[in-house]
């Protein structure tokens, strides 16, 4: 039935995803950043802040391999301009919040994953501008 509803919504012109833009939804997907970033905090409060080879591996890899890749993956599909440089740039952040989400759900070490997110945060206020220099050559 619900096969049937979802063809004959086009056609007959039913409204059903209106409900799902609601309220409730939209403040339930508010609160996901938030809450990441209290997880990343009640992380950091049970570990020393101390970063080893996995931290400085992993951070680099982000922040200096992926702009990299970026940059050879942009030009062999033909990328110039702005366009590479979006890519360059957004391939070179650091760490996102939600990897501490998965792995913190999936089972791993959330400890590693916690200093690296705060040491790729760190070391990109230095490559950030690197990269944005490279991407306008």
């Amino acid at each position: 039935m619900v096969g049937v509803g979802g063809v004959g919504d086009p056609i007959i012109g039913w409204d059903v995803a209106a409900p799902v833009d609601s309220g409730g939804v939209v403040l339930l997907g508010g609160g996901a950043t938030p809450m990441a970033l209290l997880t990343l905090g009640v992380q950091l409060s049970r570990t020393q802040f101390v970063f080893g080879r996995y931290e400085l591996f992993g951070a680099g890899i982000r922040l200096l391999v992926s702009p990299l890749l970026a940059y050879g993956t942009g030009r062999l599909l033909g990328l110039e301009g702005l366009d590479l440089q979006v890519a360059m740039v957004q391939s070179a952040m650091p760490v996102a919040v939600n990897s501490l989400i998965w792995v913190t759900e999936l089972g791993g070490d959330a400890v590693r994953v916690a200093r690296t997110i705060v040491l790729s945060t760190l070391l990109s206020f230095f490559t950030l501008p690197g990269v944005l220099w490279i991407s306008t050559l």
